[in-house]
């Protein structure tokens, strides 16, 4: 059978009394769903009949959770369920499954009134809370709203992919597609009916009617740093989906570029790629492994993940230092192949030097950020890590990507891997920069534990030759990433 359909976005929670399991799929199939439905799915049902619409897709139904097979099968289609739902229903404002998202009239309160013949009646209390804004001296009003969808990783490529989404934020309902959104809350809700808004049409989908996007090298790069900083400032509950969430915004944007994905970067900027850095502050590393050092997919932050954007932010005169030798991704299952992965090797032909002109070990000494509460917010100024003196870098405070090579209970050999230099600044004063990474060497063995900018060319940068290094870490390993040849 065919026919238009609807796709649910909403935050689970925690865990679902009621979901497809093997146990319990001939009893849907053949018995229909139960009564005691969670009141969002429940409320999905009751939208989707309202809106003309027959089918309704929703993960926790669609996909039998407790068979990987099926699982992994419905996660490799992901992109294609929400691309081409005739609309999705966004759950903006709900914590779990069971909260519900359409306002029932009973809920609002009754209050009795005394009429002029002596008689009592009642009336219902309908009122509207207005949203915060920001008013003078940037204080905000005190009513606290929440849109956990906003920041949930798995409903992040739900939302961009979407063609067409009602979302529900209570009291308000807005309509957005892919070039208009629009309020469409009741008036007596607090709706304003006013025109709908024109927004920018994202690349992924700018000409995409007639079967092609904007192919702009520059607009394409800016976008997918918008998306990773985006999807990494999102929270995710089991850490192995890191790269199985983002899997089908990746597909759509390869399909434009028709470059090869590897473990969160793109093989054509690979050296660019790899010059990601936490937004603000240290993220974490899961204790189980699920991507390589060098991609951003290999720790968590709450701020996100920033990209590097060589036609921002270098010289003109700008040179790299390193190439690529050879890149290799294994997939967990070829059914994924964007998704989840169980190796990852790098080679590169590079220049690598000692962190400490005499090639010593050492060790970071922490400076300690200072915190300000204000009525309105927190300002955090500093914060970061000293490089012991003697170090070939002549820099200032360091952030690392994790707490890896913070440790204070020992000296760590660490390494300069130089990526992209240049000499000058254009015709200004500055002295040049350079661009590239900070490794850890244990055993003859090397890992990325950050990201370094140099605002000045280093002078040993020209006396030290190309060197082949292999990054790589398997699953079989806990601590090898780098290997020197």
């Amino acid at each position: 059978m065919k026919g238009h359909y609807v796709t649910l976005s909403y935050a689970w929670g925690g865990e679902q009394v009621q979901k497809t399991l093997k146990s319990r799929l001939h009893s849907y199939i053949h018995d229909g769903l139960p009564k005691d439905l969670p009141q969002t799915i429940a409320d999905a049902i009751t939208a989707t009949h309202k809106l003309g619409l027959r089918w309704l897709w929703i993960d926790a139904m669609c996909i039998i959770q407790d068979s990987p097979e099926d699982k992994l099968r419905e996660l490799a289609d992901m992109g294609h369920i929400y691309q081409d739902s005739y609309v999705t229903l966004s759950i903006l404002s709900s914590f779990r499954a069971d909260q519900g998202f359409l306002q029932d009239a009973g809920d609002h309160p009754v209050l009795p009134f005394h009429c002029a013949d002596g008689t009592v009646g009642s009336m219902k209390l309908r009122f509207h809370i207005e949203r915060p804004e920001r008013g003078r001296l940037g204080r905000y009003q005190t009513v606290a709203v929440y849109d956990p969808l906003r920041h949930r990783a798995w409903c992040f490529q739900e939302t961009t992919l979407s063609a067409r989404r009602v979302v529900f934020r209570p009291p308000g309902v807005m309509y957005a597609c892919r070039g208009y959104e629009q309020d469409i809350t009741r008036s007596e809700e607090g709706g304003e009916g006013g025109p709908a808004e024109r927004i920018p049409v994202t690349p992924l989908f700018s000409d995409q009617k007639h079967g092609k996007a904007s192919r702009d090298e520059e607009s394409m790069h800016d976008l997918w740093s918008h998306l990773i900083n985006r999807y990494t400032s999102c929270q995710i509950s089991w850490a192995a989906d890191k790269l199985v969430a983002f899997s089908s915004v990746a597909e759509v944007y390869q399909a434009i570029t028709k470059d090869d994905y590897v473990a969160g970067l793109w093989r054509r900027d690979l050296l660019d790629g790899l010059l990601w850095r936490p937004t603000l502050g240290a993220g974490e590393r899961p204790k189980e492994w699920r991507a390589p050092t060098w991609s951003w997919a290999s720790i968590d932050t709450d701020e996100g993940v920033t990209m590097h954007s060589r036609h921002m932010f270098e010289t003109p005169s700008t040179e790299y230092q390193a190439s690529i030798v050879s890149c290799t991704v294994v997939p967990k299952s070829e059914l994924h192949p964007l998704g989840e992965i169980t190796e990852a090797t790098l080679k590169l032909k590079a220049k690598v030097h000692p962190l400490m002109k005499n090639g010593k070990k050492c060790r970071f000494r922490e400076e300690k950020a200072t915190e300000t509460d204000y009525s309105t917010h927190k300002l955090v100024i500093g914060g970061g890590w000293h490089p012991p003196s003697g170090n070939c870098l002549d820099m200032g405070l360091f952030q690392f990507d994790s707490k890896e090579g913070t440790e204070q209970d020992k000296d760590m050999d660490f390494h300069v891997i130089a990526l992209r230099a240049g000499r000058t600044w254009g015709d200004q004063p500055q002295p040049g920069f350079m661009l590239g990474l900070l490794v850890l060497k244990t055993n003859e063995t090397f890992r990325r534990v950050g990201r370094i900018q140099l605002e000045h060319y280093p002078d040993w940068l020209d006396d030290v030759s190309l060197k082949t290094v292999t990054l790589i870490w398997f699953t079989v390993s806990i601590a090898a990433d780098i290997q020197g040849e």
